[in-house]
């Protein structure tokens, strides 16, 4: 992973972290300032409040989750092959099991964020649930998905259980835990693949 080479994406990097661990309520520019090495006076200089710093990490991580998107849309041929790959962006997220992306660590917060970090994980959040839902949409009348209901429903549902994963998953510092409960979501979507296949071969053939 290339390392922050600027001050102000140190900080970034260092809010990232700590909104990971701990959450938005969980640290101060003090420690923003700890951590990158920096006068807590310089942190005000690159944002002037926690809401912008908040405010521009959302905006940094919605713009490489929408680039990650595109390259899996460009890169990727199969419907099943994009679901894997984004649940793998999940995957790493979580790391070694200690931690929650951002969307869901804020999403927990929401009634206590600035309006103007509520209104930008909104649109986050409907980003991911518009491609996904697209995705889902096309891997049923593919015939290669099923699952009851609209594929909206269906997109916020997995982003659900995604965020569910990685709480439980932290609760036990164990990744595997997480990837594991995934698995057995990515298998559920499969389940008229898997009854045709009498439970063997749960990924879909290369014809496919």
């Amino acid at each position: 992973m290339k390392q922050p080479n600027t001050t102000e994406q140190r900080i970034l990097a260092a809010a990232k972290d700590f909104i990971q661990t701990r959450g938005y309520n969980g640290f101060s520019f003090h420690d923003i300032s700890e951590k990158v090495g920096i006068r807590t006076p310089s942190v005000h200089h690159h944002f002037r409040t926690k809401s912008d710093l908040g405010k521009a990490l959302l905006a940094q991580e919605r713009d490489a989750m929408s680039k990650s998107m595109r390259m899996i849309d460009a890169q990727v041929g199969s419907t099943w092959g994009k679901i894997k790959r984004y649940v793998e962006l999940w995957s790493d997220a979580a790391g070694d099991g200690t931690r929650i992306c951002i969307l869901g660590m804020l999403a927990a917060e929401y009634n206590t964020l600035p309006e103007p970090m509520q209104t930008e994980l909104r649109q986050f959040f409907e980003e991911h649930e518009g491609w996904l839902a697209a995705l889902l949409r096309q891997g049923r009348a593919d015939r290669i998905l099923s699952f009851d209901g609209a594929p909206a429903v269906a997109a916020d549902g997995m982003l659900a259980f995604l965020h569910g994963a990685m709480v439980s998953a932290r609760a036990f510092h164990d990744i595997e835990r997480f990837r594991a409960t995934i698995q057995w979501l990515l298998n559920l979507l499969l389940l008229q693949k898997r009854d045709r296949t009498r439970g063997e071969g749960l990924e879909p053939s290369a014809s496919r």
